[in-house]
Formats: structure tokens, sequence, C-alpha cells
């Protein structure tokens, strides 16, 4: 009972939460078009958080402040903006009377809020600290030219007189075309060498870590998670072959063929688990299951003012270029897109296994969904911002506007395109969750009569 009471409060806390973000992301994005429109001095009639019935709602000069009761969305109103609507009479504060590139500024100005959002929240995350996972200094693999230096089981205790405490310290303190000093231990003997690296990707490439079996994370809604598989699992047999390694786990998912067939260990019990891998959308020749190996080693790191600037804006543009990467192999693989759509379900699942990790992880999510929304209302499609771009930069480049009757039939169309793309995406969501709800339920049974 008192389990099913934590579950319960947990599930409502992380309702709690992804409403709160979502709403707050909500804000910031229609704030961004709200005060681009009021910059080009265009009237806005609503500004609304939520759709559907008001919860309540407010009248400040011209404008009404409403906020709403389904949480998915908002909107802002402004004078003459909709196409298919009797408003447009041609009046200097309505939205359709400006310049093509005053609308664009207000259409962008939406997903910028969002990018200058999630910036700033990876800010913060560096200022207050974050606990990072990583390998033990530990070498399990040496490749050529490196075996002159090094050897297998090797504890890399300090390089250039650096205190070596994760994998990462390793090429922390390295400097390239010049001699580095390494203190190295194998079971009780210390040695020192030394050697001059040409190049830190080739070195990281061909010195690889100990790894153990055991299960990290599992990536909600990919075949692990829906095959019910844990955090602490630790994975003993794949296609009947023992496992002593996370290398060899990795290539036997990626050259799989078909069912992969797995032997877990969960609290001293084995599990059989049967998933099927999915292509991987980054690299179409190779396929995934969603998980990831465990990190021993435990570091807090907190940034000071100017480092967590620096590193937040770093990752800012990493995570948008990845994001763009992503989304033009998905569309060089479109057999990919069926598995790479989430919606508000999957959203509050991750929410909820975010959350869990700590006020720096749920921060990083939040400016991570942030940038998600900023590209998706950037794609090319009538009724996002991005559509209204695109119908603004046509006018500027070709000198005359796209028809009221062409936008009204886009916006019906792009529209349509949206909901279907929702709908889709609340099925695959219930599906996923309705596989790993039953796979959990099926395992702990068998569990248990062990």
């Amino acid at each position: 009972m008192n389990g099913i009471l934590k579950n319960y409060k947990e599930c409502r806390l992380s309702i709690v939460i992804a409403v709160i973000a979502l709403g707050l992301l909500v804000l910031i994005h229609e704030g961004g078009h709200f005060l681009a429109a009021r910059i080009c001095k265009v009237s806005v009639l609503k500004f609304s958080i939520g759709f559907g019935p008001r919860i309540f709602s407010f009248v400040k000069g011209e404008t009404e402040y409403a906020l709403s009761l389904i949480p998915l969305g908002g909107y802002v109103k402004m004078k003459g903006e909709n196409p298919d609507q009797n408003e447009i009479h041609g009046d200097q504060d309505e939205f359709q009377s400006k310049k093509w590139y005053q609308r664009a500024f207000i259409a962008f100005a939406g997903p910028f809020a969002n990018l200058i959002f999630a910036a700033f929240l990876f800010i913060i995350a560096f200022s207050i600290g974050k606990t990072y996972k990583d390998f033990a200094p530990i070498i399990d693999q040496v490749k050529a030219p490196y075996q002159q230096y090094f050897q297998v089981n090797d504890n890399v205790v300090s390089v250039n007189q650096h205190d070596v405490k994760t994998w990462s310290d390793i090429f922390k303190y390295i400097k390239l075309n010049q001699g580095n000093t390494f203190i190295l231990q194998n079971d009780s003997l210390y040695r020192e060498v030394s050697f001059s690296p040409e190049s830190l990707q080739h070195l990281y490439e061909n010195l690889l870590p100990k790894t153990s079996t055991i299960i990290g994370d599992v990536s909600s809604g990919l075949p692990a998670w829906k095959a019910g598989l844990k955090n602490g699992d630790r994975i003993v047999f794949i296609q009947g072959d023992s496992m002593s390694n996370w290398y060899q786990i990795r290539d036997k998912i990626k050259d799989s063929e078909g069912d992969v067939e797995m032997i877990v260990e969960r609290d001293k019990k084995r599990l059989s688990i049967s998933l099927i891998p999915e292509i991987n959308p980054l690299e179409p020749e190779t396929k995934i299951v969603g998980i990831t190996q465990e990190l021993p080693i435990e570091i807090k790191e907190k940034s000071s003012i100017f480092e967590a600037v620096k590193y937040g804006s770093i990752t800012t543009v990493n995570f948008v270029a990845m994001n763009y990467y992503g989304l033009y192999k998905l569309v060089k693989n479109p057999g990919a897109f069926k598995n790479s759509v989430g919606g508000p379900v999957m959203v509050f699942s991750m929410t909820k296994e975010t959350s869990e990790k700590g006020l720096a992880d749920t921060i990083n999510f939040i400016a991570a969904i942030s940038i998600l929304l900023m590209i998706m209302n950037l794609l090319p499609i009538p009724v996002l911002d991005g559509g209204h771009i695109m119908f603004c930069l046509f006018e500027g480049i070709t000198g005359k506007s796209v028809s009221i009757r062409f936008q009204q039939y886009a916006q019906q169309l792009g529209f349509a395109l949206l909901m279907m793309l929702m709908i889709y995406a609340f099925t695959n969501d219930f599906s996923k969750m309705v596989s790993r709800n039953r796979s959990v339920k099926s395992n702990q049974e068998i569990l248990d009569k062990q």
C-alpha cells in the first residue's frame, strides 16, 4: 500500500512539473511574439496560455490575457492576422498591414525566445552544479600505436602531475605535440611513461575504458524501454553468447538481424527478454534498442559564472546543431519517422525520469524541450511560425505578397497535417506506454516465481 501511495505521489508530482514546464515554455514563446508585435506597433487582441475553456482572464488596455484549460500550447491573437477571417481592414495596427520583414520578425520572435530561454537554462544548470557520471580511469583495450605505452588493466593515476579521478580527466590534462608524463598502476606495480600525442581524438578512439554489462539508462519509447528493461539490469547473455563488457553488447545489437534475445540479471534473479532493435536515425546502417552503459564514477561540478555562460552557450549551439542534423537524417530516412515521434505522454514520462535525477538535470531537460519547440515551430509548414516566415520571405524576394486565398488553403492544409501528427503522436505514445506497462508487469510476475 505504501508503495502504491508513493508511486501515486511521484506520478502526481511529475504531472505538475510537466504542466508547469510546458506552461512556462509556452509563456516564453508567445511572449516573444507579443513583444515583437508591440515593437512593430501591431495591436494584440488576446494573449492565451493554453487552449479551450478559460480558467480565468482579465483585460488590460486592448489585450485580453487568459489562462485556458488545455495546457498543450497557447497563442497571441493579433489584429488583422488571420487570413481566413473577415478582419483585415487595412488599419496601420494590423498584422497584414506591416512590411514583410516586420511580419517575419514577429513570427521569428517566438522561436527565438525559446532559444534564448534554453541558453539561460543551460547556464543556470551549470551554475548550480551538476553530477556527472564517467568511467573509471582503467584501460580495457589498447590499439596501435599505443601498446608501447599502455597495457590492459592499467589504472591511470596522474597525467602531468594532475590527479586523475575519471576517464575524461586523462584527456583534460594532456598537452598536444609535447611530452606528457603518465603515472600508471597495474596490480600493485607503478610505472611512469612519457610520449607526445598528436591528436586527442585518435588517442580517444584507440584507448578504451573498462566497462561493465550493467545498464545505466533506458531511453523512453525505444525497444528496451517497451520490453521492460530497467536501470541496473545486468546483461548476461545475448543470442546465447556470454557478455563480459559493453563493447560486446554494442556490437551484438548493432549487427543484429531480427529479434534480440537477452538474459538479464535483476535482484540476483534472471529474466529472459526479447526485443526488436530499431534503425538508428543518425546511422541507418546500425540498430539501437535504447540503453546506455552504467558509468560508475560520479563527480559533482559547479561552474563559475564565466564558465557557466561559456559552457551554457556551447551546449545550446551543440544541441541546436545536433537536432538539425538529426532532422536532416530523418528526412533522408523517412522510415525512422514513426519511431522518432513523441507527444505529451512521452514528455510526461521523460519528465518523471529526469526529475528523479536532480534539479540540474530537470533544468537541462526543460532547456532541451525549449529548443525542440523552436525547431518544430520553424518548420516551413503553414500555421506554424516557419510557414509565416516562408510567406514573408517569398514576398521579400519576389516583391509580391502571397494571395489571401492561397494562405487560407495553405493554413487549412497545415492545420490538418498538424492534427494528424498530434493524433499519431498520442496514439504512438499510448501504444508505447501500454507495451511498457505490460512488459514490466509480465517481467515482475516471472521474477516473483523464482
